[in-house]
């Protein structure tokens, strides 16, 4: 006997919704990580020394936050195309 793939458009269109939401924490992450997890000009004396490390922590995030943007878009419309494809057959 061979196998039967039954696909359900609703729930993959519904996926996509959810992948979208998804994407949409991602930015919210990223613009609230941007806006408030750097040093600011209050670090004086001891708290200078940890301005650098801060800073470098901030950029690696920001930038591995961004990068999963585009993929969960990408994914999020393939899956939205998917549930279109299938209720047309």
């Amino acid at each position: 006997m061979g196998e039967v793939l039954k696909a359900d458009p609703e729930r993959i269109s519904g996926l996509g919704n959810h992948v979208l939401g998804l994407n949409r924490n991602v930015l919210r992450t990223v613009n609230m990580v941007s806006g408030h997890a750097g040093s600011t000009g209050e670090f004086k004396g001891l708290m200078a020394n940890l301005k650098s490390p801060i800073d470098g922590l901030l950029d690696a995030t920001v930038s591995r936050q961004k990068s999963l943007s585009p993929a969960l878009h990408g994914t999020a419309v393939n899956l939205k195309q998917a549930a279109w494809d299938y209720t047309s057959t």
